[in-house]
């Protein structure tokens, strides 16, 4: 009798697996997705931009790069890769400048660090060239931002680049 009812169980779990799968099968197909190949070209190299000096990076950066906030954990894209999507978050976008305006203008960089004043859990980067800082997302200069940052934390070129140099 036990091993009837046990019999029966697993029976009821293998319909019920069945009926699992056709259902997300269901779903799935209901959904309309559409797997047409997407037109995406992954840049290896970045292309002359004409790009002369830091005002012409940081300007080209801030109209053509959209800003995207990181879904659950900060991850920093290469500079290819955010030029080939066109989006990044704060970090990514003054990677991107420092490598352009190292290739392009010849003047190596740093990346800049901030915590906000107001939330200790919000950070921010930046870009300082020569000992003026540039906020790659809006195309200028971003002195102020010593009234609303602290615990200012430097990285050089070279650490941040690492193998694509």
């Amino acid at each position: 009798m036990l091993s009837a009812g046990i019999y029966q169980l697993n029976k009821l779990r293998k319909f019920t697996k069945k009926i699992i799968l056709l259902s997300i099968f269901v779903f799935l197909f209901s959904c309309n997705l559409d797997m047409s190949p997407v037109d995406f070209t992954f840049y290896s190299e970045i292309p002359d931009l004409s790009l002369y000096t830091v005002q012409d990076v940081t300007t080209w950066t801030a109209d053509n790069i959209t800003w995207t906030k990181d879904d659950y954990r900060d991850i920093w894209q290469n500079p290819f890769y955010t030029f080939s999507v066109r989006e990044g978050d704060c970090e990514d976008i003054s990677l991107l400048a420092l490598y352009l305006i190292k290739r392009d203008v010849g003047i190596t960089g740093r990346a800049v660090i901030g915590t906000s004043q107001k939330d200790d859990s919000r950070k921010h980067c930046w870009i300082e060239i020569v000992g003026t800082w540039w906020e790659p997302q809006k195309g200028r200069t971003c002195s102020y931002y010593h009234d609303c940052y602290t615990g200012f934390r430097y990285v050089e070129y070279e650490d941040l680049m690492g193998d694509i140099l």
